[in-house]
């Protein structure tokens, strides 16, 4: 990944994090939510949410720290997230359990960031300096996907064969190794629905669209960024940056109606895993 692609768009990102403090107010979803449905998002720390905000767990906090881009194990017991504790000079990737206890630090890197599992489990994939890396979750197996290019942004088909990933900015798909890599669509921030069948980005100027995994049938949804499928593929939350620079969190349907938003303030959505 190119530096400029991987470290800027994280301290405008961050910035609005950090002014991001005090309450909550909520706007309730049009449908109602199932019992199990819960959303991780990034506010100073890590809060978990139902679709409606009104339901809150802090997971992470840290007076100077930031934690953002959380992505969730396949069984849902663990969340991996980038960390920094210095301001963005040097940011990394740390896991936590659900249910509890200190993160652990997963990468050694200066720049690592926005890390994806794989839905085997085995794998987080994860942007760097070098590119894109995968991992284990227990640390060791740690290797550069040089075969894919200066990518970034990565997110698992639902088979976990292939790579959505950035690049040239573009959003392409393809093998880990190397193979089959296309270009599909211009734009960044992909995420498969859980079919497999299309991918949610953000087109060049902003917004939420989705397209065809074989680049058929783009359109154009609504305003926002960092869209994220619900595991049930009828919704997609979204983060929006409004013009008061603080991030809010949003759930529309898979067809850009019945949108709400979540909490004022937060961002990063990822939804558990169904259990």
């Amino acid at each position: 990944m190119k530096k400029a692609l991987l470290a800027f768009p994280m301290l405008a990102l961050g910035a609005a994090l950090a002014a991001a403090a005090g309450g909550e107010n909520t706007v309730p979803e049009a449908t109602p939510a199932a019992a199990d449905d819960r959303l991780a998002i990034a506010h100073r720390g890590l809060v978990l949410i139902d679709p409606t905000g009104r339901d809150r767990d802090v997971l992470t906090r840290h007076r100077g720290w930031l934690d953002y881009s959380p992505t969730w194990s396949p069984d849902g017991r663990r969340i991996a997230f980038t960390r920094t504790t210095n301001g963005y000079r040097s940011f990394q990737v740390y896991i936590k359990k659900v249910a509890g206890g200190p993160a652990t630090r997963l990468t050694q890197g200066r720049f690592d960031e926005d890390p994806a599992w794989s839905p085997d489990g085995d794998l987080i994939a994860y942007g760097s300096q070098r590119g894109l890396k995968v991992i284990r979750p227990d640390g060791s197996g740690a290797r550069v996907l040089g075969r894919l290019g200066e990518a970034g942004g990565a997110a698992w088909s639902p088979d976990g064969r292939r790579l959505a990933f950035v690049r040239e900015r573009h959003v392409w798909i393809g093998r880990l190794n190397g193979k089959g890599v296309r270009r599909i669509v211009r734009g960044s921030d992909p995420d498969w629905s859980p079919n497999g069948e299309k991918l949610a980005y953000m087109p060049p100027h902003g917004g939420v669209a989705t397209i065809g995994a074989d680049g058929a049938g783009r359109r154009y949804l609504h305003d926002g960024m960092l869209p994220a499928w619900s595991p049930d593929g009828k919704r997609i939350a979204f983060q929006r940056w409004p013009a008061n620079d603080v991030f809010s969190t949003w759930v529309m349907s898979a067809e850009g109606k019945h949108v709400r938003r979540v909490t004022r303030r937060g961002g990063y959505p990822a939804w558990r895993p169904p259990r």
